[in-house]
């Protein structure tokens, strides 16, 4: 059983990852998307925070693992994460996440500059296969609308999130506490959305409905759960393996969409062929971190 506890994390991550992107496209003409972003990382910073100091241990924590986390809530919680939900309001959130999931390209060239792993051949491919399905899901126009320069933001959003990964990663590496640095990397993006609604009045002020309340709350909750599974995977998978498959999420959103966001989007016959390319393609890199495959 702890020899599939690295793919527990991941497909825990990936569901709450997706369930988390349909909850804050669902209500987003209820807020801003500085806002979500906002909501979503103090309810991080409050679980996950409460849980580290509560179960993870302190006295390994040192100045250089904290730099690593803030760095991460930098890229990942403020950048990333901002750029997505802006993009989900503005493209819809199967386009976005299909274009978010090049982050497997960005990330794998990180880990191999960076922290010096190395993905076997098989990895590698089944990195081209999954962002060779979700780009299919791009074209294949299950939604519309928006600007071609709106499908900048959530390849924008790529490469931050690729970024923050190497940072947890290295973070974590010192000090075995994902929740600690979650809680640690998101309190650093909330000063940084605060001056972002002070100063760039033009990316939204802080705005939510008593409705809104509802979806960004419950975002908050199943996102606090993505982190933690998220920071443990990094640990015993790395980051070349656990973003290629964590960037399945599509797969699910576009199910999820489906089923929940029917009079928002509109999913087509396409979904099937990419959703083989997406399992055949995480089928490869998992088989590779068992030494099934090269």
């Amino acid at each position: 059983m702890d020899f599939f506890l690295p793919e527990f994390y991941l497909a825990t991550a990936l569901i709450t990852l997706a369930v988390t992107h349909i909850l804050v496209r669902a209500g987003s003409a209820e807020y801003t998307a500085l806002t979500a972003s906002f909501v979503v990382g103090v309810g991080n910073v409050v679980l996950l925070g409460a849980y580290g100091l509560w179960a993870e241990p302190l006295r390994g924590i040192s100045l250089r693992a904290v730099l690593f986390f803030l760095g991460s809530g930098l890229f990942g919680y403020t950048l990333s994460r901002t750029c997505l939900n802006i993009s989900f309001a503005r493209i819809g959130v199967t386009r976005s996440t299909a274009l978010h999931a090049t982050a497997p390209l960005f990330s794998t060239v990180a880990a191999i500059l960076f922290l010096q792993e190395r993905p076997g051949p098989a990895a590698l491919a089944g990195t081209v296969g999954v962002v060779a399905g979700v780009l299919i899901m791009h074209g294949r126009g299950e939604e519309g609308g928006g600007r071609r320069s709106d499908l900048l933001l959530p390849l924008a959003a790529a490469v931050f999130s690729s970024f923050s990964m190497v940072f947890r990663k290295a973070g974590m590496l010192l000090i075995d506490a994902p929740a600690l640095g979650s809680a640690i990397a998101c309190s650093f993006s909330l000063p940084l959305l605060m001056a972002g609604m002070r100063y760039a009045p033009r990316l939204g002020r802080f705005r939510c409905s008593p409705r809104g309340w509802r979806f960004l709350a419950g975002a908050a909750i199943v996102n606090s759960l993505t982190q933690f599974f998220l920071m443990r995977s990094l640990v015993v998978s790395g980051v070349a393996h656990t973003v290629p498959i964590y960037s399945t999420s599509p797969v699910v959103v576009l199910l999820l969409t489906a089923l929940f966001l029917r009079r928002i989007e509109r999913v087509t016959i396409g979904l099937a062929w990419a959703v083989l390319l997406t399992v055949i393609g995480a089928t490869l890199i998992t088989a590779s971190r068992h030494g099934l495959l090269p």
